[in-house]
């Protein structure tokens, strides 16, 4: 018969299988689809921005969390690589659909990637009216091409009537 400490460890596993599956599920699945089927490089950098905005879309104390837990466990490590991976490399294709190649495209997809982590990492806390402010800037060093004023303006105005002037 099980005794009750190898039904607690399976009670574990199972419990931290969920916990990983539903992190995959719900930030990576925001990373990935935020570009999928952007229309053009605007509207892809943009769908990104929001996901990095909208906890409801992609949660990182959730993804904080998952990344101290890989600090203590090598399984969990892998599943984080793997992970990132994956959301680097729809970021890439995403650059790629539009006309970058290799290996600028993952470079770009990277930097924009990691730059989003580390805003987490490091608790940056600012106004969303502030980040925005930032918005054509970020969209130039992130892609290397001019934003249209209008569709900054634009953004701004749909992020803000959406989210409000929380801080980030």
């Amino acid at each position: 018969p099980p005794t009750r400490q190898s039904s607690s460890a399976a009670s574990d596993v199972y419990k931290r299988q969920a916990l990983v599956s539903y992190w995959k599920d719900k930030n990576t699945r925001a990373v990935t689809e935020s570009v999928a089927n952007a229309s053009n490089l605007a509207e892809g950098i943009f769908r990104f921005f929001e996901t990095c905005i909208d906890a409801a879309l992609f949660d990182p104390r959730l993804d904080l969390a998952l990344r101290e837990w890989a600090r203590r466990s090598s399984e969990v490590r892998s599943m984080v690589d793997i992970e990132d991976e994956a959301r680097i490399s729809s970021l890439c294709e995403f650059f790629t659909r539009f006309g970058y190649a290799m290996p600028d495209a993952l470079i770009r997809a990277r930097v924009l990637y990691y730059s989003q982590i580390g805003f987490y990492a490091l608790e940056v806390k600012e106004p969303l009216t502030t980040r925005l402010g930032y918005t054509a800037a970020y969209f130039e060093c992130f892609t290397g091409q001019q934003l249209n004023p209008l569709d900054a303006e634009n953004f701004r105005n749909y992020i803000l009537e959406t989210y409000g002037d929380k801080l980030t």
